[in-house]
């Protein structure tokens, strides 16, 4: 366990960026539906482009998760495998 690890507040910074990362991921999902669902009204194309959309939030969720976690936890060691 590093030092970094051991203070009192970092679980503070966990808690945020795990709320952080599930209000973006439900709001990309919840926001591609209501785009979907206006898209697919107004062109009568039901549900295609809720479909497609919500595809399309979910995924942009998950990158948004995977990119944080790496900026939290980094590479470790440029490349190199570590022991």
């Amino acid at each position: 366990m590093t030092e970094k690890e051991r203070k009192p507040g970092a679980w503070l910074r966990y808690a945020a960026l795990g709320s952080s990362i599930s209000v973006t991921l439900a709001g990309c999902v919840i926001g591609a539906y209501l785009l979907g669902s206006f898209l697919d009204r107004r062109f009568a194309t039901a549900p295609l482009f809720t479909l497609l959309l919500i595809l399309a939030g979910v995924a942009l969720g998950a990158a948004y998760l995977v990119l944080s976690l790496v900026k939290l936890f980094g590479s470790g060691g440029g490349g190199k495998d570590e022991p």
